[in-house]
C-alpha cells in the first residue's frame, strides 16, 4: 500500500577527491517532515508501515558522479530515537527506494525527489509507553552495490529526526453496565458530598486480556464518575475519580468473559450542583488507562444507571408497588409539592416492591414527574392507580414501582375579580404582601365571572405588574382593567387572579416618568437599601400614560444594579430616569423607574 511521505531535504555538495577511485560527497540533511500516518502516530507491538519522500540537492560536479551508476545509487535507512539527535537508535530499518527513483537524471543545484521509501518498523518488541521513542530519524548513504565507488564526507550530516508519536497497541475493553451498590435505595441529595459505591462491570475483547495480565500487579485502569442528564452520559456534571480495589486492579483476565471492579467508592460532591425537578436523573462511570496501555477507539468506555438525586429539602417520600393505588395527603391549609417521581425500577426487588418478574433494574419512565404532578401538584391530596395504564410500560416484563418525594407546603391565599373590578389585598400590621403568582386574561375551559372561554389568554406583565403594585406593601388595590395590564385578548371576558402571603417586610416605593429623576432619602440615622428597581414598563396606560405604549413586558436587565451603586447605603439619592443611565430595553415605548426600598438603621 502506497503511503505518503516523510520528507527529507538533502543538500549534496561534491569534493572530488580519488582515494583508489572512491568519491567523497559532502552530504548535508536538512530537514525531515512527517506526512502520513495523516496523525503521525505509529503503535508498538507490530509492524508499523511508514512511507519516505527524500528530497535532496546535487551540487559541485555530484550530479555527473551520480548519473553514471545505472543500478541502486542511495541507500535511507530509518529508526526511532529517543531525542531529536538520533539517540538509541531502535527497529533500525533500510527503506525500499523504487528503482525508478534511484536512476532519474540529476542536475547539479536542481532538487531531485526520491518518491515512495517505504519503511516497516518491526517494532514487535519494542514498548512505547509514555511515548518512550518520540522522534523519527532517516540517514542517507550509498547503496551497497556502490558503496566502494562513494562515501559521504566526514564533514557531512546524515541524519535528520522529526517528531512522531510511537503509542502502545490499543488494547479492546468494553464497560458492560453500571450498579449502585451504595446508598442501596440509589437517593442522593445535593448540596453536599455524597459517598457512592458502584460495580462496573466490563470484558476485555480480542487479544486484551493477555497484554492486561502481562503488566503484572500494578494499577492499570481509572474510573471516573458523574451525573448526567441522559443515559448516554450527556449534561455531564460533578466527575471525580474513585477508588478500585488493588485485588480488582490486579485480577487474571480472560478474553470474552465478564469482570468487575466491584465496589469502586467515589465522594462525589455536589455542593454546587442543583437537583430541583430531577436534573440529574443518571449516573455515569468512564474507564481510562493506567499504565502502558491504551483503549481502542471503538471500545465502550462509558455506562450509566438510573440515580435520584434530590434537591436539599426535607422531603416527605411516598411509594406504591405498581398496580397499588397511591395516596397523597397533606394536613388543611397545605398543598402537594411533587419535587420527584419515579415509575420503573432502578433496585432489586430486595430493596422495594419484590418479585419474581424483575428482569432489569434500568428502567424509568421519563413522563413521571409531569404525571405525578398533573395528578397532585397544590391539591391537599390526591390518589390514582400506579399502572402502566398511566404512565406507559417502560420496562415490558419487570415490576415495577412509583416512588414520590414530595412536601406540603402552605397554600397561598387568592383572591380574584372580574374584569373592570378591583383586588384588594390587606395583610395584618407589621406583615407586607408577597405576591407568588398573578393571572390577567382566562384560561380555557374556567367558568369565572360567569364566562366560559374556549381560548388561553394571559397577559406577559402579570406577576410584574401586580409585584410592583403590591410586593412589600401591608394593603394594595389592584384595577382588573386593560388599562393597567394592556388587553390580551380583545372580545374576551376577563379576570385577575392574585396569589399571595402576608410574609414579606414592609417596603416603600417609588416610581417616576421617563424624563424625571426619582429621589429616595432615609431620615437621620438610616441608610437606603434597595430591594428591587425596574425600568421599562409593565403596565398599560394606568402607569406614566403616553400615546407611546408599544410593549408592556419590557425591563432593563441593568436596572437594580444600576440603582444600587446610585443609592445603597446612602442617606439620599438621585437616580435620572433615562435610557442614558440604563439603556433603551424597548424602543419606541414610553418607560418609567419603579424602585422598592426600605431604609436600614446605620
Amino acid at each position: 500500500m502506497k503511503l505518503n511521505c516523510i520528507i527529507a531535504i538533502l543538500i549534496l555538495g561534491l569534493v572530488d577527491v580519488a582515494l583508489g577511485g572512491l568519491r567523497y560527497l559532502d552530504i548535508v540533511v536538512d530537514l525531515v517532515r512527517i506526512d502520513v500516518p495523516a496523525d503521525s502516530t505509529i503503535y508498538d507491538g507490530g509492524i508499523a508501515p511508514v512511507n519516505f519522500c527524500t528530497y535532496f540537492t546535487p551540487d559541485n560536479g555530484a550530479a555527473i558522479i551520480l548519473n553514471r551508476f545505472q543500478s541502486e545509487r542511495y541507500k535511507l535507512t530509518a529508526f526511532l530515537a529517543t531525542d531529536g539527535k538520533g539517540s538509541n537508535p531502535t527497529a533500525v530499518t533500510d527503506a525500499v527506494i523504487p528503482l525508478a527513483d534511484q536512476l532519474q537524471p540529476v542536475t547539479d543545484g536542481k532538487q531531485v525527489i526520491l518518491f515512495d521509501a517505504d519503511v516497516a518498523f518491526d517494532l514487535t518488541n519494542v514498548d512505547c509507553y509514555n511515548n518512550h521513542f518520540p522522534y523519527a530519524c532517516v540517514t542517507l548513504g550509498p547503496a551497497d552495490a556502490v558503496a566502494n565507488h562513494w562515501q559521504p564526507s566526514a564533514s557531512s550530516v546524515l541524519t535528520k529526526c522529526v517528531p512522531i508519536i510511537c503509542k502502545p497497541q490499543p488494547l479492546k475493553v468494553d464497560l458492560d453496565y453500571v450498579d449502585v451498590d451504595i446508598p442501596r435505595n440509589a437517593i442522593i441529595v445535593d448540596g453536599a458530598v455524597v459517598d457512592l459505591s458502584l460495580c462496573v462491570y466490563f470484558t476485555p475483547k480480542d487479544g486484551a486480556a493477555q497484554e492486561l495480565n502481562a503488566l503484572g500487579a500494578v494499577e492499570r485502569y481509572k474510573l471516573v464518575a458523574f451525573l448526567a442528564t441522559t443515559p448516554n452520559g450527556g449534561g455531564k456534571t460533578a466527575p471525580v475519580t474513585g477508588t478500585i480495589h488493588k485485588l480488582d486492579q490486579t485480577q487474571v483476565l480472560t478474553d470474552g468473559k465478564q469482570f468487575s471492579f466491584y465496589d469502586a467508592e467515589f465522594s462525589l460532591d455536589l455542593s454546587g450542583v442543583d437537583c430541583t425537578n430531577g436534573a440529574f436523573p443518571y449516573i455515569c462511570a468512564t474507564l481510562s488507562p493506567v499504565g502502558p496501555w491504551e483503549l481502542v477507539a471503538g471500545s465502550v468506555r462509558t455506562v450509566c444507571t438510573p440515580i435520584i438525586c434530590l434537591a436539599q429539602d426535607n422531603f416527605k417520600v411516598q411509594h406504591a408497588c405498581e398496580g397499588q393505588e397511591f395516596r397523597l395527603t397533606c394536613p388543611a391549609g397545605f398543598g402537594v409539592h411533587v419535587a420527584h417521581a419515579l415509575y420503573g425500577r432502578i433496585v432489586p426487588g430486595n430493596v422495594v416492591c419484590p418479585s419474581n418478574s424483575i428482569l432489569t433494574t434500568k428502567c424509568l419512565a421519563l413522563n413521571a414527574l409531569n404525571v405525578v404532578r398533573n395528578k397532585c401538584e397544590g391539591s391537599s391530596s390526591c390518589w390514582f392507580n400506579a399502572n402502566s395504564n398511566l404512565f406507559g410500560n417502560p420496562c415490558v416484563g419487570t415490576h415495577k414501582y412509583l416512588h414520590v418525594f414530595y412536601l406540603c407546603k402552605e397554600k397561598p391565599l387568592v383572591k380574584q375579580a372580574c374584569e373592570d373590578g378591583f383586588v384588594q389585598i390587606d395583610c395584618p400590621s407589621g406583615k407586607g404582601i408577597r405576591v407568588i403568582d398573578a393571572n390577567y386574561g382566562r384560561y380555557s375551559g374556567e367558568n369565572v365571572c360567569g364566562t366560559t372561554a374556549n381560548r388561553n389568554c394571559i397577559a406577559p406583565n402579570s406577576l410584574l405588574a401586580v409585584q410592583t403594585k403590591c410586593q412589600g406593601k401591608r394593603w394594595c388595590k389592584v384595577p382588573a382593567t386593560d388599562a393597567f395590564f394592556s388587553d390580551p385578548c380583545p372580545w374576551t371576558s376577563k379576570y385577575l387572579k392574585v396569589y399571595y402571603k402576608c410574609d414579606y417586610p414592609i417596603m416603600q416605593k417609588k416610581v417616576v416618568c421617563q424624563g424625571s429623576n426619582l429621589g429616595l432619602d432615609c431620615k437621620s440615622g438610616y441608610v437606603i437599601k434597595i430591594n428591587y428597581a425596574l425600568y421599562g414598563r409593565v403596565h398599560g396606560s394606568g402607569v406614566c400614560n403616553s400615546n407611546s405604549l408599544g410593549n408592556f413586558n419590557c425591563q432593563a436587565e441593568n436596572a437594580l444594579s444600576v440603582v444600587k451603586n446610585k443609592c445603597e447605603g446612602k442617606k439620599w439619592c438621585s437616580v435620572p430616569a433615562n435610557n442614558y443611565t440604563f439603556g433603551n430595553p424597548c424602543k419606541g415605548t414610553h418607560k418609567y423607574l419603579f424602585v422598592r426600598y426600605w431604609c436600614k438603621k446605620h
